[in-house]
């Protein structure tokens, strides 16, 4: 199981639904879930893979990573899930913004995950992908030839009003000379 980070626009997923059932014999189908069929998202997150060949052999070795990088950055803690394998990182926002401006902001949360913390971001696309999916917690990560994981809660976290985070993440990339101007007013 998995769940969209993404909120998503009705009237271009029946559009896509559309196409791709009135379109046969390999002609291209349209994605239904889209970065531009993403209209509002209510969370920041990162995908931090653990394991044989990643950076950080285990999840404890990720929850450390993670951790030095909340401190180096002065972000708020987000909530962690154990995603069976890895981790997930999430900044819940306390309302909802548009994907276009989400964008913005997670490709410079991107970039100074890359800069602070190269080994968290094993999963880069993920931080500034607004159609991602994730694993929710409750579910299994279900591998082919690998035990059942359920996937979890370690940390909760508290909500994040958005500009907030935006501050936050604004000063960590001026520290590090990462480039912001898209979060300056």
């Amino acid at each position: 199981v998995y769940l969209a980070q993404a909120t998503f626009d009705p009237a271009k997923i029946r559009a896509a639904q559309d196409h791709n059932t009135n379109k046969i014999n390999g002609t291209p189908r349209f994605k239904e879930r889209s970065q531009d069929n993403a209209i509002y998202l209510k969370n920041f997150f990162l995908d931090i893979d653990c394991g044989e060949k990643w950076p950080l052999k285990n999840q404890k070795e990720g929850c450390q990573a993670l951790v030095q990088f909340i401190s180096d950055t002065g972000l708020p803690m987000p909530m962690v899930v154990n995603s069976g394998n890895g981790l997930y990182a999430h900044w819940a926002l306390t309302e909802e913004i548009p994907s276009r401006q989400w964008r913005t902001v997670a490709q410079v949360l991107k970039k100074v995950v890359a800069v602070y913390s190269p080994a968290i971001g094993g999963d880069s696309s993920r931080t500034s992908d607004s159609a991602s999916v994730l694993r929710p917690p409750g579910t299994t990560n279900r591998k082919p030839g690998k035990a059942e994981k359920p996937v979890t809660i370690i940390n909760a976290g508290k909500p994040v009003e958005f500009l907030s985070f935006v501050k936050a993440l604004g000063i960590a990339a001026k520290k590090r000379q990462v480039e912001r101007t898209a979060l300056l007013p």
